[in-house]
């Protein structure tokens, strides 16, 4: 099983490379004038300093079930400066999860996660929930292992449960995960 989720999971790594690629084109294209609010209506909105940023690609599996779906999990957030509790302390993110022909989207609700970055045999793990549309919450808990250190970060496997009532569909998830630090507002430059 390992194997099919591995083999998933690098056929969407490599997907998304070469998304990567293309969305700087598409961000310039749609960032003229009209269709961008001044840098001061937004600079409330985005978190100062280093941003780190979180992105696995994988597969999810319904407990009870054996097939594999199509899920990712994108998360921006910034190093805690008081590490009493957590690591990182999360500004935004998203978690997908695709079957049934199509997807559902999950919002992170950042006041609820704890993540923490240790050396050792889990160096990763963090867990919070996640929001649907209908303001429906869930549990996500995610820990994984170092694979190897990257020019574009730190590349983990995690493994994790995504978890609501009985009612709901609960999932393994496993993902590749890469973890990057990229220092981005500070160097933004206004425009007039």
């Amino acid at each position: 099983m390992n194997r099919q989720i591995l083999a998933v999971g690098s056929a969407t790594l490599l997907l998304f490379a070469a998304t990567v690629a293309v969305i700087p084109a598409i961000a310039e294209e749609q960032n003229t004038p009209e269709k961008v609010r001044p840098f001061k209506e937004r600079q409330h909105e985005r978190p100062h300093g280093p941003i780190t940023v979180a992105l696995g690609v994988g597969g999810a599996i319904e407990d009870g079930g054996n097939e594999i779906y199509r899920s990712h999990i994108r998360i921006a957030a910034v190093k805690n400066q008081n590490t009493t509790e957590t690591d990182y302390v999360i500004k935004r993110g998203v978690l997908d999860i695709g079957y049934n022909r199509g997807g559902h989207k999950y919002e992170l609700v950042p006041d609820t996660w704890v993540v923490n970055i240790r050396e050792g045999n889990n160096p990763f793990s963090a867990e919070g929930k996640v929001q649907d549309r209908d303001g429906d919450q869930y549990l996500v808990s995610l820990s994984g292992k170092l694979l190897n250190h990257t020019q574009r970060g730190n590349l983990y496997f995690v493994e994790g449960k995504f978890s609501g009532d009985e009612d709901t569909d609960n999932f393994k998830l496993y993902y590749l995960m890469i973890v990057h630090d990229k220092m981005m507002v500070d160097k933004v430059k206004t425009r007039e």
